[in-house]
């Protein structure tokens, strides 16, 4: 991904570019190589470096690292702050598959 000029909106195939919307991200490029074949690979931004990425917003991390961190300790908090993107990114996987297949 590759960030575009204001007003240029995103410039991608039709899953990512439903993914890139439901997280507020307005002007991007993106491409892709080798096999595209699944929907998984794309969906599983966390393991490609997503988690922290500036364009998702700070209250996208900060709520779950903040309570976690306050109630049980850091080491607790890491495991909350992962736990909640993933039930962020399945929800989100959830909703466009049933949105593509409907």
């Amino acid at each position: 991904m590759v960030p575009a000029p204001r007003g240029a909106g995103i410039v991608a195939a039709r899953v990512p570019k439903m993914v890139l919307q439901f997280n507020g991200i307005d002007d991007v490029f993106t491409s892709s190589r080798g096999s595209t074949k699944t929907l998984g690979n794309f969906v599983k931004l966390k393991q490609n470096g997503w988690v922290g990425n500036f364009a998702l917003g700070a209250s996208y991390i900060s709520l779950p690292w903040w309570a976690g961190q306050a109630l049980f300790g850091t080491d607790a908090a890491k495991w909350i702050c992962v736990s909640a993107i993933d039930v962020t990114q399945l929800s989100v996987s959830v909703y466009l598959v049933i949105k593509i297949y409907t």
